[in-house]
């Protein structure tokens, strides 16, 4: 999977986003990548269906102690909507332009 997100965010790069929104994706991304490999998700992309991706933003929104990784007391906030429907639009691009790449 790390193969698609490096693709993806070099294909960012070569289509001129901005530093901004390619430091965006990349922050959102290694967070789907680390709970991919630490809850037992398909490590090939073409395996990632839209349940392992619902998974992830219940996840997200759950308060569960040292969600994402983290130990600070931020990480068990709870996450606002429009956070979740930013990761999603962040997954759906990555997953839109491996389709579009004909990688699917």
């Amino acid at each position: 999977m790390w193969s698609l997100v490096n693709g993806f965010l070099l294909d960012c790069k070569v289509t001129g986003k901005s530093n901004a929104t390619i430091q965006y994706y990349t922050e959102k991304l290694a967070k789907f990548l680390w709970y991919a490999e630490n809850y037992g998700l398909p490590q090939k992309a073409i395996d990632i269906t839209h349940e392992h991706i619902r998974q992830f933003l219940a996840y997200v929104r759950s308060t569960e102690l040292g969600r994402r990784g983290s130990k600070s007391a931020g990480a068990n906030r709870p996450i606002s909507p429009i956070t979740i429907k930013r990761l999603y639009a962040c997954l759906r691009a990555t997953f839109n332009w491996a389709v579009t790449e004909g990688l699917y």
